[in-house]
This record gives structure tokens, sequence and C-alpha cells, in this order.
């Protein structure tokens, strides 16, 4: 297959990559199409930084914001219809934003796919760095999938990155999903150390599959797995948690992996931080406000107050135009504390609740809250930990999703939406996925 001409600018490159040069006058442009791709290292390190551009425009436009306003956190002021479908819970298969999401999620996987079965032309290419990049591109691959199985359900699995295979395929059992996840995680291991291939944490190390796995785990209820993988992580000695004005900088020491980006700014603090003066498009909800105790400092470090207009607004990305002289900030994917968090629930799940609260008052302890009691029932434990997953993790990624679905408590938004339906646990599939592929079978209730 002939793949869409790749164009990254060497800034990019020289980044993501970890040169220690970079070019000061206007970059030219690499145009890689077909087998140049693998016929040096300095083409397989620019198809790769391009492949990590295709995550990040997946990750907030067209999966983070829409999935923050499906749920309970967040409240839209704006008028973007197709925004407007997914704050009210109503998505339609004809949605764009929904469309540009299922896209760009497996436009990663289709450029993961492309390498990965590729293995007879990577001769010219360093064996440490083919290695290197084949783990992250596992990774990222397993991820992705991750990501639609948790939106959508039962997806085509693609290994081919032959559209006139691909076009033709029917949904996949979860099963065969989460089995293909946990072999692209376990086959990245030994690929990947603990050492970052580049400065602040763009790209995937050992740790950082672990994360996935880890998440992937909690998802299936794998508790010994999750609760080993996110032990793993927490002794490395590589990670800590950070001051709550520092965790979403770059240099962050809680940090697992975020997405670079030029300007030092992101997508989140362009939507979500505004002008004086200016109604805000998005908001937080009451029904999130009301979960902050009065010594949380997460509700004033990470919430901005617009006294005009009397409402709260996330605050955890600060920046919103081009970073000269101060800080950078690039979009952070997994971080310490929901490792902590993880680790939590796993241990009480194996019988450990004493670690479990442990694990849960670290990062209360962060946020200036007082630790809990012991805690004798698993019950109210599993309580107090969801409540603590949605203070800290509020509006990243689909996190709150996440929760909601994995626990059977998607219902719960029934008050929140007086419009929600049971099906829409799973979001359809677009339109003109189901249009082209006759083979294709659309969620239940679209």
């Amino acid at each position: 297959m002939r793949l869409p001409k790749i164009i990254v600018g060497i800034f990019l490159v020289a980044h993501i990559m970890g040169c220690e040069k970079m070019v000061e006058v206007a970059p030219p442009k690499y145009e890689l199409t077909g087998d140049m791709i693998f016929s040096n290292r300095e083409n397989a390190e620019a198809y790769l930084a391009n492949v990590y551009t295709k995550a990040a425009q997946a990750a907030f436009p067209y999966v983070s914001n829409p999935m923050n306003l499906y749920c309970d956190d967040i409240v839209y002021n704006g008028n973007n219809a197709s925004l407007l479908e997914f704050y009210q819970g109503l998505v339609n298969p004809i949605n764009l934003i929904n469309e540009n999401q299922w896209k760009s999620i497996f436009a990663t996987i289709y450029y993961a796919n492309n390498w990965l079965n590729a293995e007879g032309k990577l001769s010219a290419i360093p064996l440490d760095v083919r290695n290197q990049i084949t783990g992250e591109l596992l990774t990222l691959r397993a991820k992705s999938y991750f990501d639609l199985m948790v939106l959508y359900g039962e997806v085509p699995l693609v290994l081919t990155a032959d559209f006139n295979q691909s076009a033709k395929l029917n949904n996949a059992d979860s099963a065969v999903l989460v089995s293909q996840m946990y072999k692209d995680l376990f086959s990245a291991m030994p690929y990947l150390n603990g050492n970052y291939p580049s400065s602040d944490r763009v790209r995937i190390n050992k740790f950082v599959a672990q994360a996935y796995l880890a998440r992937l785990a909690l998802y299936n209820k794998e508790w010994e797995l999750a609760y080993n993988y996110s032990d793993s992580i927490i002794n490395s000695g590589l990670y800590s948690l950070e001051k709550l004005d520092r965790v979403f900088k770059v240099g962050s020491d809680e940090t697992l992996f975020c997405y670079w980006n030029k300007a030092g700014y992101t997508d989140y603090g362009l939507s979500y931080v505004t002008d004086p003066g200016v109604v805000p498009e998005y908001s937080i909800s009451e029904n999130l406000l009301k979960e902050f105790g009065s010594d949380d400092l997460r509700s004033k470090i990470w919430l901005n107050d617009d006294i005009q207009n009397q409402l709260k607004t996330p605050f955890k990305y600060r920046n919103r135009s081009e970073v000269v002289n101060g800080e950078s900030e690039y979009l952070v994917d997994i971080r310490l504390s929901e490792i902590y968090l993880i680790r939590a629930e796993a241990s009480a799940n194996l019988g450990n609740l004493t670690l479990a609260l442990k694990d849960l008052n670290e990062v209360r302890r962060r946020a200036g809250c007082e630790s809990l009691p012991a805690i004798v029932s698993y019950s109210e434990f599993l309580e107090q930990l969801l409540l603590e997953r949605r203070r800290e993790l509020f509006t990243e990624g689909y996190l709150r999703f996440y929760d909601l679905k994995r626990n059977g408590k998607m219902d719960s938004l029934l008050g929140y939406k007086p419009s929600w339906k049971a099906h829409c646990v799973r979001l359809p599939f677009p339109y003109n996925e189901i249009l082209n592929n006759a083979n294709l079978r659309q969620n239940p209730g679209y």
C-alpha cells in the first residue's frame, strides 16, 4: 500500500528524537512516501515523529474535549452543533466530531501497522533504533485500540496497512480486541527500557507501556496485573508527585508521557482558558464542584474563577499562546497520580485495604486534604476512590467516561442529561464507515 505523503518539519524530528542541534533557519520539509520510510535512520525517526503527531491530534480536539462534555464534569455554553450533541448525550452517526475522533485514532493505527508489517524492509536502520521504534509503535497501537474499545465497543481489528483488506473487516469481539492489546504491550516490553529516548518524556519508554497495561488491566478487572505494573512504575524511582501548580508543566517529574508541541501551549489551554469579559465556552459543572472540600487545593489551583460570569473554568493548563520566556506546557497523557490510584484500586480488590488507603491518601495529601481514617469495608473504599479519581483526573482524556463505564455507573448521567439512554454507553460508528463497509455492524440503538 502507498501511504499519503508524510510531511514533518525538521524541528519536530529534532525535538522528539532528542537531537542535540536545532536548525535555526526556516526548516526544510521531509516528504516520505513508500519505502523511503525504511531507507535510513533519519527517515525512520521522521516517520515516528509523524505517528506521534497523529496521536496528539486525536488526543484533545477529537477525544478528550467531546468526551468531557459527554459526561457530567463540564458545562457547554457554546453553539457548535456537533459538540452540543455530545453535551446532550445524543450523538448522531453523522456527527462530524465523532467521525473525526474515529478517523484520527485509526490513522495512528494505520501508520503503526505500516511499520509493524515491514519487518523485511528495516535492515538499513540500526538495530537499536529499529527495536526502540517497534516498541513505541506497538504501545501506541495498543493504546489506540484501547481508546476505540472504551469509546465504541467492538470495532474492527485492523492489523494491516492495506486499505483494501481493512475496508471489508467486520466487528471484532471485545475478547479478541483485549487479547491483541495485551499481545502488543507484552511484545513491546523487550524493545523498551526505563530510559526515555528523548527529552521531556515525549516518547514512550518501558514504564509508559506498563502504565497502559495497568490501565487496561484495571478496565478488565485483572487486579494482579494492574497491581504489578502500577507497583513497578511507583518503585522505579523515576517519578514523583509534583506541587499542583507544576503538574502540567514541561519537565514535571509526575509526567509519564506527554505530547510535544512546538509553541508550548495546548489545545486544552486554548479551549478552556478565556479572556476576561468573554463568556467561557466551557465551565465546570456544579455536579463536580460539590465534590471538592473546602481544604482541597485542586479547586483553587486547577480551577479558574470567572467572577464576572460567576463560573469556574478548567485551569490545569494555562498557556493559550506561544511561549517565549515562560514555562511550556505539553498535553499530558498519563501521570503518576493516576498510577497511585490504579494501585490503590487493585490493592483493595486483592484484599489489602491498608495499602489501598495509603496510596489514596498519598494523592489526597498532595492536594492539601486530610488523610482518610481507616476504612473497614471494600464498598466504602471504592466509593471514596472513585470520588478521588474524579477530583484528581477531571478533564483528562476520557477518564470520567472510562470510570463510569467500567463500574456500570453510566446511568447515573440520567439525572444530569434528561435525554440519556442506556445504549449511549457506546458511541455510534460514523455513518460513512457503515456506508462504505457492508460487513460493519452499527452499535445498538443508533
